[in-house]
């Protein structure tokens, strides 16, 4: 979850960086004091701790050495990450999941059914070792095809002691804060429209994919002067830019992700009053 937060600041910061053909300069004076400035002013707005989550791996306050030739054109974008932690249910999930290591998966493993499979995938890997030699491509094949069936049939056995497992967000919380996004698409499907959060257009998302790549649920928040819309199937989002220097808080987009519970804990301790200190 921390990848995805952390890959989506640098993509949307990466645009704005690199403004014109990727050519880099030297950060000016007030474009280093901006920076730090918002992250500073982010960093204390987030808590410290709230309802047993205590924050870690926050990022820290920083001046950039280089922007992009052109970067001026636009509000500067800023991203601030971090992640609360509650120790007790971090070691509760870990118990859990040692006692299904140690239980349920062994079940599984030695039924009459999964020993079955198992020695079934081991005889077709043996008939593709046996084809390649011979180059049979045909028989290779089909016998990828076998092998794959098989292997989903594994999965499907061992799909209760997966499911089982606690998820990081059992005890872990996440929020990205992206300053002075200019857009934003969220699929339809994905996304609705819920009570606005301190007055501010606020959205819940959840991926209804099953399996280790669905990603977790989470509130997004637009706070500034944002336009919405739904074009095919997607939620379109648009800042208002106005007329400011670049160094100049517009807007943020904020993403809190884990479980429904938690999530509003640690929105109901955002210092909102700081966070607007600075918005234009």
């Amino acid at each position: 979850m921390k990848k995805i937060l952390v890959g989506l600041i640098i993509l949307a910061f990466s645009s704005y960086l690199y403004a014109d053909g990727g050519e880099i300069r030297p950060a000016t004076k007030a474009e280093k004091v901006f920076t730090r400035a918002v992250i500073e002013t982010i960093s204390g707005a987030v808590p410290e701790s709230f309802a047993g989550f205590d924050r870690r791996d926050a990022t820290e306050p920083y001046e950039p050495e280089d922007m992009g030739v052109g970067i001026e054109k636009w509000p500067l974008n800023v991203g601030f990450y971090g992640s609360w932690v509650n120790d007790e249910l971090e070691l509760e999930a870990n118990e859990k999941m040692q006692q299904i290591a140690d239980t349920v998966t062994g079940d599984i493993s030695t039924s009459p059914k999964m020993q079955t499979l198992m020695k079934k995938k081991d005889e077709i890997a043996a008939k593709m070792e046996q084809a390649a030699k011979k180059n049979d491509l045909d028989a290779i094949g089909r016998l990828a095809q076998e092998l794959e069936a098989v292997a989903k049939e594994i999965n499907k056995g061992y799909a209760p002691a997966v499911n089982a497992t606690p998820s990081e967000d059992y005890y872990k919380v996440h929020a990205g804060i992206q300053v002075n996004a200019l857009t934003d698409e969220y699929s339809e499907s994905l996304v609705k429209e819920i009570s606005p959060v301190k007055g501010y257009k606020t959205f819940y998302y959840h991926d209804t994919e099953e399996g280790e790549n669905k990603r977790t649920d989470r509130v997004i928040i637009f706070m500034g002067d944002w336009s919405s819309s739904i074009d095919n199937g997607a939620y379109i989002f648009k800042l208002n830019k106005k007329n400011l220097p670049h160094t100049t808080v517009q807007s943020y987009v904020i993403t809190v992700e884990g479980k429904k519970e938690y999530t509003q804990k640690l929105i109901a301790s955002l210092n909102w009053e700081k966070l607007k200190s600075i918005l234009k």
